[in-house]
């Protein structure tokens, strides 16, 4: 996914290969502002099951979910991220 990779390389975080579990310890840290929502209580657990699938954490699986629609939206990443 490009627009994800270019937010991992405009957060400074490594692109050099890596294992999982060091991957998420420095996505967890790079990520400064926190989303919250409410949502049916049967949400997390499918979230945890498909991220697991993945091979990615929750989070991580829910930024690129959130991503990929904001784009399918038509919203302008570039503008929003360059923001930040």
């Amino acid at each position: 996914m490009t627009d994800l990779l270019s937010v991992v390389r405009n957060e400074g975080i490594s692109t050099q290969p890596c294992s999982f579990e060091q991957a998420n310890q420095r996505l967890d840290h790079s990520f400064k502002a926190r989303l919250q929502v409410r949502c049916q209580l049967a949400l997390p657990s499918a979230v945890e099951k498909a991220a697991s699938c993945q091979l990615m954490t929750a989070s991580e699986y829910v930024r690129r979910s959130v991503i990929m629609r904001l784009k399918a939206d038509g919203v302008d990443l570039s503008e929003l991220l360059g923001a930040a």
